[in-house]
Formats: C-alpha cells, sequence, structure tokens
C-alpha cells in the first residue's frame, strides 16, 4: 500500500480542518525559510499530508504536482502567498528529496 493510500485510510479527505500532533512535528522539522505557516493556518489538511507523504519521494512529487497543477474546472487557485509556500516547498523536495 502507497502511503497516498495509508492518508486515505486513516484521514477523512479534506476534512481534518486543524492541524494534526504530525503535521505540526514535522513542520517543525523543516528548516524555517520553507515551512509552509501560511498553508497550514488556511488548509492545514494540505500540511497534514505533506507531513504523511514526507519521505515517500514519488507520492509526494505527485500530490504536488495535484496541488499545483489542478485539473478541476471552476477553481480559484490559491491566494498568491499559498502558493510561494507551496513553490518553496517543491522546491526543497527537487533539491533534496522529500527527506
Amino acid at each position: 500500500m502507497k502511503a497516498a493510500d495509508d492518508f486515505r485510510l486513516t484521514q477523512p479527505p479534506q476534512s481534518v480542518e486543524h492541524l494534526t500532533a504530525h503535521g505540526a512535528q514535522w513542520l517543525k522539522s523543516l528548516p524555517v525559510p520553507v515551512r509552509p505557516l501560511i498553508t497550514a493556518k488556511r488548509h492545514p489538511h494540505i500540511v497534514n499530508k505533506l507531513a504523511i507523504l514526507w519521505g515517500h519521494t514519488a507520492d509526494l512529487e505527485r500530490y504536488m504536482t495535484e496541488l499545483l497543477v489542478s485539473s478541476r474546472p471552476n477553481r480559484r487557485g490559491f491566494a498568491p502567498e499559498v502558493l510561494e509556500e507551496l513553490l518553496d516547498m517543491q522546491r526543497a523536495l527537487q533539491e533534496h528529496g522529500g527527506r
């Protein structure tokens, strides 16, 4: 089973409206310049999922692509500051492999 599947089994999709302990711990483990603090506040479910997928590079890259390249119609997209954080996370993933 892939990490993404584990997340779906352990967390109701898009319903976790607070940062989990695991998500908070993961956030604190990141270098300050790439911590997605605004994303954690506005979209805690995203940070929770990133925390679960971190270390599973292929699944993490796939999730980041899903976030940044929406195939769903009529999406407004993220606020610029959230988008900037997600792009910073994607760059960090590309440079360090999600470890």
